[in-house]
């Protein structure tokens, strides 16, 4: 499994799992069109107290949100002309990704910016 980071020609951000995982910086060439699965928008939000209230030099949280939420499949195919540039993502937000998005839990894994226990 070889998850990347995608940022679109839109502006967004995109985080999934390539099903050509064959492919390498080289084969992302004009034209090109690939597989991807589950693809998610991380989207950061200020650490809130209790009172819901963002807390002052807190923490940012990560959530993933599902990048075409009401569609029936988890598999599309993007043209290297929507995208401006792939990027390999962090270990911790890629662990965060597969247990987002799969049964699969990661040992000792957490989200990025989850309370130190």
């Amino acid at each position: 499994m070889k998850i990347k980071g995608f940022r679109m020609r839109s502006g967004e951000d995109i985080i999934c799992e390539l099903t050509d995982t064959q492919l390498n910086e080289t084969d992302f060439a004009a034209g090109d069109e690939f597989h991807i699965r589950k693809p998610v928008v991380p989207v950061t939000m200020p650490e809130r107290g209790p009172n819901g209230q963002p807390i002052q030099n807190g923490r940012e949280m990560l959530q993933l949100l599902k990048w075409v939420p009401y569609s029936l499949t988890d598999e599309y195919v993007i043209n290297r002309a929507d995208f401006v540039v792939s990027y390999d993502i962090p270990k911790e937000i890629e662990d965060y990704y597969i247990q987002a998005t799969s049964n699969i839990q990661i040992a000792g894994g957490m989200p990025p910016g989850a309370p130190k226990k």
